[in-house]
């Protein structure tokens, strides 16, 4: 695999303000890499979205994380963070299981090697993840300089928000020190702001 073209800017503003990619865009970027027939891709893609893992941690996901001795692959997991320390409860559903049983099978991946590598089997960086991030955004016809390697942290975590879940379990999802962290980093406040505002304001 030869290393990506770099598309779009690095991830530029606040930290936390990249745009999430919505359910109907998700489906799309699915369905595009399985088009493409991308095993790596797709595997890495889903479970981003799955795990709202940062990307350092994503990536530094191994074998043994996601499959039990026995060749099984796990509905959950925990893993401890590299940015807080602390641990995390993990979940993944049953199409990213797929996809990362069919990575491992297809890369013949032990135990102890890391689930998304290149070709010299070392982990992807962040910049690979990054550009990654930008290209599944610009294959659906999305501007890329509005996606990073936030987007797929925040795409799930928006998600559930937006389906009832509470504030305080996503917040323990995501591994965040505190509420306050969550509401800052999905920008609630102004998307609350911005559905009044839509509702509210006089018809021109």
């Amino acid at each position: 695999m030869k290393k990506p073209r770099r598309r779009g800017g690095h991830n530029k503003g606040p930290k936390g303000q990249a745009r999430e990619f919505t359910e109907k865009q998700v489906q799309k970027i699915k369905h595009w890499l399985i088009a493409c027939k991308d095993t790596k891709q797709l595997a890495l893609f889903l479970t981003a979205i799955d795990t709202m893992l940062r990307s350092s941690d994503l990536l530094k996901l191994k074998v043994r994380d996601v499959r039990t001795n026995a060749g099984n692959m796990k509905v959950d997991f925990t893993i401890k963070q590299k940015k807080t320390k602390k641990y995390v409860d993990v979940s993944i559903g049953a199409t990213t299981r797929k996809a990362l049983r069919a990575l491992i099978e297809e890369e013949n991946k032990q135990d102890d090697d890391y689930l998304f590598t290149t070709r010299n089997n070392r982990p992807f960086t962040g910049e690979w993840f990054r550009i990654f991030v930008k290209r599944w955004a610009e294959a659906i016809g999305l501007d890329p300089c509005y996606y990073s390697g936030h987007s797929t942290r925040r795409t799930q975590a928006i998600y559930l928000y937006e389906n009832g879940a509470k504030i305080a379990e996503i917040s323990k999802a995501l591994g965040h020190r505190s509420i306050k962290a969550t509401i800052l980093y999905l920008g609630l406040k102004r998307r609350k702001l911005m559905k009044v505002l839509k509702r509210k304001k006089m018809k021109l």
